[in-house]
């Protein structure tokens, strides 16, 4: 389906308003993010579910926001993907026969899928083509009412944002290593020698880059190996089928960088199903287990809400996950990334406490 198509719908679902009110806040991302001049807009989303239409949502606040401002602009709309599924034939088309350096924008309720003659890399894809793209996944785990939420978290100062990170991003950049702690137990130290963080605050404006909207987080691969402690999640976790606020705390036990135990109940067996089914599916089975990243939320209208996008980005958390990094700096390769937040962190680099 395109534009006609998902205008028809958000009027049928009576929800054409609420997309059509807040885009201006998708207009200073398209502003402001991708300084987008006259290069093509594609946009990729999905229906969602029954009272999760968050990603339809975004994608029509995209789509109004570039009509507004008098941009070339397309929709494709699919059926929502899980891991391990394929995109829609006419998704994989739209982006092989994109003209290069166009912008691309996703707003998704859980994955793009699998890209067929694209490659298996989005990000890679992009560079490749020179496209600046930004990404909304896992949208699903939101329901319809907290839209507004997720709204107001990307109508920020992107400017202000970008000074502040850098700070932070400095001190892991010159660190050596993380000491990370909670009052619910988490106590886990990990080595960021040699690596460098990357600040997530929203330039996208160089051809071949992209990131995550919702912004606000200063993440880094840690060293593969040296992760050793106990991670308590309290927060959101991410798992194969989307996001859950916790109501049960997971406890992982982690050695040498990977994961010996989980612990807890309903939350911590979506977990273990979800690490199963990649070593199942994964060439490299051995990466599945291992802590792939530590990152530290800095977005002051960030809310959690049980969407990763959107609550890693929380100021007072932090998240640790596990699965592949080679994209930021690590060696690590594999079919899963998941993140894992937990709130309150009392973070230190090489001894001293850092304010977030």
């Amino acid at each position: 389906m395109h534009s006609k198509e998902l205008l028809k719908w958000l009027d049928e679902h009576k929800i054409a308003a609420v997309a059509k009110n807040s885009f201006t806040h998708y207009r200073n991302v398209l502003k402001t993010c991708l300084n987008t001049m006259t290069e093509p807009i594609l946009i990729i989303g999905d229906y969602g579910y029954p009272n999760k239409r968050v990603a339809a949502l975004m994608s029509a606040g995209y789509y109004f926001a570039a009509k507004k401002m008098g941009k070339d602009v397309r929709v494709i709309m699919q059926v929502p993907k899980i891991r391990g599924d394929s995109a829609d034939d006419d998704v994989v088309k739209a982006l092989m026969n994109l003209k290069s350096e166009s912008i691309i924008v996703l707003c998704l309720s859980n994955k793009l899928g699998k890209m067929g003659s694209t490659g298996k890399s989005f990000r890679r894809f992009s560079y490749s083509k020179g496209h600046r793209f930004i990404s909304a996944p896992g949208l699903g785990s939101i329901n319809t009412e907290r839209y507004i939420s997720l709204v107001e978290s990307i109508g920020i100062d992107y400017y202000k944002l970008q000074r502040d990170q850098i700070m932070l991003k400095n001190i892991l950049d010159w660190g050596k290593e993380v000491h990370v702690k909670t009052a619910k137990g988490t106590d886990i130290k990990f080595s960021i020698r040699g690596r460098r963080a990357i600040s997530n605050s929203g330039d996208y404006s160089k051809p071949g880059t992209g990131g995550n909207i919702p912004v606000g987080e200063v993440y880094i691969a840690p060293v593969e190996g040296t992760a050793s402690g106990k991670l308590v999640i309290d927060g959101t976790i991410k798992h194969r089928w989307g996001a859950t606020i916790v109501q049960d705390p997971v406890t992982i036990l982690i050695e040498k960088g990977k994961i010996t135990e989980i612990r807890g109940g309903f939350e911590a067996k979506l977990l273990e199903r979800t690490f199963d089914w990649a070593a199942a599916n994964a060439k490299n089975k051995e990466n599945v287990r291992v802590v792939g990243e530590f990152g530290i939320g800095t977005n002051p209208k960030a809310k959690l809400i049980g969407a990763t996008i959107l609550d890693e980005k929380t100021i007072n958390t932090a998240h640790i996950a596990f699965g592949s990094n080679y994209w930021f700096g690590g060696d690590i390769y594999s079919i899963l990334h998941v993140d894992q937040i937990f709130k309150d962190p009392i973070i230190e680099v090489d001894g001293k406490k850092i304010n977030i």
